[in-house]
């Protein structure tokens, strides 16, 4: 509760107000004295929640982008064990720092220099009750989804008819989404030096940036089925 006061004695017109920042604090149990001795400024606090498999979802905190790090690391294993082989170099970068400017993203692109670039992301899935369905951006269970464009960057139209025929050949579900705004790690690749063609796998992610998140397992795998035949297919 912002400043600690619980809506049993806050006042109508405190209830209807979005509260700032700096009414929020984190209370450790400690004494000051303890709290001044185990922690400094500047230190990292995240919520302590679980991971769960309910029937075919998942829940969890940071499945943006726990998610991208399992797929760039699946997708290449899957590669591996199909033994179709690959005819060009793969680099699987996980970066950091997304959220504030792609800044991960963009130093490993320009130390790369990629022709082509894949980023890999989850995006909104707004498939619940109350939400317009023209507004849902993905839905759950229809497989990844093939980024168009966001805030960021719009991607490579040939690498959007590529990444359809991959899927259609290989039967993989998806659908196209598009963000008005919003941005990932895909634009850094397009923009890095002389730029590379640049597209966008996402998987349809309910409730982002809190700590219940939740994914389809079925578009994750369509997610991980398309990376695994595109890097072998890409030439």
């Amino acid at each position: 509760n912002p400043g600690g006061r619980p809506v049993h004695i806050s006042s109508p017109e405190d209830r209807k107000k979005v509260p700032e920042v700096k009414e929020f604090f984190i209370d450790t149990g400690m004494t000051v004295s303890q709290v001044n001795k185990t922690f400094q400024i500047g230190d990292y606090i995240v919520m302590d929640e679980p991971f769960l498999e309910i029937g075919n979802k998942c829940v969890s905190k940071a499945l943006d982008n726990r998610v991208a790090c399992w797929l760039g690391i699946e997708s290449v294993r899957q590669l591996v064990k199909s033994k179709s082989g690959n005819t060009c170099e793969i680099v699987v970068a996980f970066t950091t720092q997304e959220e504030v400017g792609l800044r991960g993203a963009k130093t490993s692109s320009f130390a790369v220099q990629p022709d082509y670039g894949i980023g890999i992301d989850v995006t909104l899935a707004c498939d619940t009750p109350g939400v317009p369905a023209a507004e849902a951006v993905t839905t759950h269970g229809k497989g990844f989804a093939l980024h168009i464009k966001d805030g960021s960057f719009i991607s490579d139209y040939e690498m959007v008819t590529e990444m359809e025929k991959i899927a259609k050949k290989n039967r993989i579900p998806y659908q196209r989404s598009i963000l008005a705004a919003g941005g990932q790690d895909g634009a850094a690749a397009q923009q890095a030096a002389a730029g590379a063609k640049a597209v966008g796998i996402t998987v349809g992610t309910r409730y982002i940036h809190t700590v219940t998140e939740m994914i389809d397992k079925k578009d994750l795998k369509a997610a991980c089925d398309v990376l695994a035949a595109a890097m072998g297919s890409l030439k």
